[in-house]
């Protein structure tokens, strides 16, 4: 009998902590982010197109210690003692790599997720004159989209020569591995098009915050 009376007592506690986790797990649907709410939000739209900026290489420590463009290329050298710091260029250099190495610029799995962020801005985004972004200011916003990602397949085709090119095309989600194998585009036929949606760009930056891409910028290299 009293093991019965602790068993009641332990399940009288428990019941409390079990209705906590339903309500817990319950949760209200716009604590849940999705498209609509994203492109509904300004924060979380000035968000989106400041992720879709976030692959640009830095010039400077990226193409020494990341991309090692300079290093590679034999335009400069650094001593051997920076291995320690984790460079995996001083490596390359010696010889000690093979296929399966890893390079910090990660070109490959990197910029085809900038380039469909930027394209499913353009395809998403609207204007929010209640928040401050206007349609002026959104047509701003798109062109800058378009731009990076005519900078980003630049730099893929500069770094893998031809690539799978199908710049305004959003895969869907559930799209199978087969159905986005695509066929190598070659380089000219990426950098032309790249070119042309570069000069596009706005011819002014005055009306945003914070810096971004005019046609009187140095062109895409």
């Amino acid at each position: 009998m009293k093991s019965i009376k602790s068993y009641i007592i332990i399940l009288a506690a428990c019941l409390p902590l079990l209705f906590s986790c339903s309500d817990f797990l319950d949760k209200e649907p716009d604590t849940e982010l999705d498209m609509e709410n994203v492109f509904n939000d300004k924060t979380h739209v000035e968000q989106w197109l400041a992720n879709v900026y976030s692959a640009i290489p830095d010039c400077y420590d990226g193409y020494i210690f990341d991309l090692g463009w300079m290093i590679l290329g034999d335009d400069a050298t650094i001593p051997e003692r920076y291995r320690q710091f984790g460079n995996q260029i001083i490596p390359m250099i010696l010889g000690e790599w093979t296929p399966a190495s890893d390079w910090n610029g990660n070109y490959w799995a990197l910029l085809p997720q900038r380039i469909r962020e930027a394209n499913i801005f353009r395809e998403k985004a609207h204007a929010l004159t209640d928040q401050d972004i206007s349609e002026r200011e959104m047509t701003y916003m798109k062109t800058e989209c378009r731009f990076m990602q005519a900078y980003y397949y630049y730099l893929l085709a500069n770094t893998y020569g031809p690539i799978p090119f199908k710049p305004d095309y959003v895969w869907p989600v559930n799209a199978s591995l087969s159905d986005m194998m695509e066929t190598q585009t070659p380089y000219e036929d990426v950098t032309g098009p790249c070119c042309r949606s570069a000069s596009a760009r706005p011819t002014s930056s005055a009306r945003r915050r914070t810096p971004s891409p005019t046609r009187t910028s140095r062109s895409v290299r």
